[in-house]
């Protein structure tokens, strides 16, 4: 299927997201002064100064999945937990804002087995109305446990959907147990081989994102060995990191989601290198943005017409 089919087909194809969310906040200042008291800049506030988002961590992804034509049902702990992210923008009189410091408040504890059943429960309702991919955002702050994932997991093989994880720094993977994980490098660090890593933990694929080097797709073939399809980096003007994992997972769930329920992913490195391109060109718009502004379907088709895609999938 060529990439515009493959965008079309997730008009309207929901996507269960479930993990981490954060409240966002950005304060804008100008900078007119070093401090006489230390060599640092003097923040003066501008007018209409501060702005709050609350699409951060998981919420971004669903975000990300309704931008691109998908409909998200976002599953997270209440907003009085979430932690928040401050991120301090200056700029010289008449230049371009730039981001000088980042504030995190304390993240919350983990939540109890009790306080993910009430989770896995809007999880069901979810798949039951009609969602057909699992997207799990573990930012290591405490919503996505253990016990979480091991439901999660049963609730997904009782649904036949796919379940993919986007996982947390210093998370145990044994938790993500036959989900696709996609990882970034230094994420991977740590857990040896890939193909070590896919047969113990029985992952249908893994996915590791290297920024500006692109991606690498692993899926154990059929006589047991690792498979191997890289995905080339595409170069970039501009580099806003924010949000470019988010985006490609959004790609990777509608993709997903649009599979249907009997695809063994297991067997289909062809469909999923498809996917993989695709979330590499949306992850590379993203990152030409300033800040996480979700792209749109209509952008990625855009892209495909000026041929900005490998022949593999513009074809």
């Amino acid at each position: 299927m060529d990439a515009k089919k493959i965008i079309q087909s997730w008009e309207g194809k929901k996507v269960l997201c479930i993990g981490d969310c954060c409240l966002d906040v950005w304060t804008y200042h100008t900078v007119n002064r070093i401090s006489p008291e230390a060599p640092v800049p003097v923040l003066d506030q501008d007018a209409n100064h501060t702005f709050e988002s609350g699409d951060g961590m998981g919420g971004l992804v669903a975000s990300m999945v309704n931008a691109l034509g998908g409909q998200a049902t976002m599953v997270a702990r209440p907003r009085h937990f979430w932690q928040v992210k401050t991120r301090i923008m200056a700029r010289a009189p008449g230049r371009g804002y730039q981001p000088i410091l980042r504030i995190d408040s304390t993240p919350p504890k983990s939540i109890s087995d009790a306080e993910a059943d009430v989770l896995l429960d809007n999880a069901r309702t979810a798949l039951l109305d009609g969602c057909t991919s699992i997207l799990v955002s573990d930012y290591s702050k405490g919503t996505v446990t253990h016990y979480l994932c091991q439901e999660l997991s049963k609730l997904a093989g009782g649904f036949r959907v796919p379940i993919a994880v986007d996982p947390g720094r210093y998370a145990d993977w044994t938790w993500y147990r036959r989900m696709l994980i996609k990882a970034n490098e230094s994420e991977m660090a740590g857990y040896g081989a890939p193909g070590e890593a896919i047969r113990k933990l029985e992952l249908p694929a893994l996915i590791v994102t290297g920024g500006s080097d692109g991606m690498e797709l692993m899926v154990e073939d059929r006589s047991g060995g690792c498979q191997v399809t890289e995905i080339p980096g595409i170069p970039v003007d501009g580099a806003d990191p924010c949000g470019c994992g988010d985006q490609a997972m959004a790609v990777l769930g509608l993709g997903l989601a649009a599979f249907g329920r009997e695809l063994d992913l297991k067997f289909c490195s062809d469909e999923l290198a498809q996917l993989c391109e695709l979330a590499n060109v949306a992850a590379r718009l993203q990152v030409q943005r300033h800040g996480c502004q979700p792209v749109t379907a209509q952008e990625l088709e855009e892209v495909i017409k000026k041929q900005q895609l490998t022949p593999s999938v513009a074809a």
